[in-house]
């Protein structure tokens, strides 16, 4: 998956999350979250922490 497919992908995720707390589908928010953490999570395993805009301490 190429860079602007991922950012499109993140920003789908992003605003059928809002989408789902907007409309209070609870459910549905979290597995959205859920899902955007896992996105997250895999994407700061291949590109590195700093890359990935992980702040470390």
């Amino acid at each position: 998956m190429d860079d602007v497919a991922v950012n499109i992908m993140v920003d789908d995720f992003i605003a059928a999350y809002l989408e789902a707390c907007d409309t209070g589908d609870e459910a549905r928010a979290e597995v959205i979250q859920k899902a955007l953490i896992v996105v997250g999570r895999f994407l700061a395993t291949k590109l590195g922490p700093k890359a990935a805009g992980v702040l470390m301490n």
